[in-house]
């Protein structure tokens, strides 16, 4: 028997809360030959209660990574 949820807690609340950050990864591109590096950028939303936190997890999730950039100040619900 599926148990039904007491609550949702949605990306939204998340937003709203102030526990989403958003990070920019610089990743190394696997088939670029050596002498002329390339990289992607990606902009990774992620949900954590403080920025270390979401660097962390952003750094486990992209262990390849070249650089991380976390924001200032979290993401927030434009009213």
């Amino acid at each position: 028997m599926l148990m039904k949820p007491d609550m949702h807690v949605t990306y939204q609340d998340h937003v709203k809360r102030g526990d989403v950050w958003s990070v920019e990864v610089t990743l190394p591109m696997y088939d670029a030959d050596e002498d002329n590096s390339e990289y992607l950028v990606v902009l990774v939303d992620i949900i954590a209660p403080n920025r270390k936190l979401a660097e962390y997890i952003t750094s486990v999730m992209y262990p390849d990574h070249h650089s991380i950039y976390t924001s200032e100040q979290p993401k927030f619900a434009v009213l």
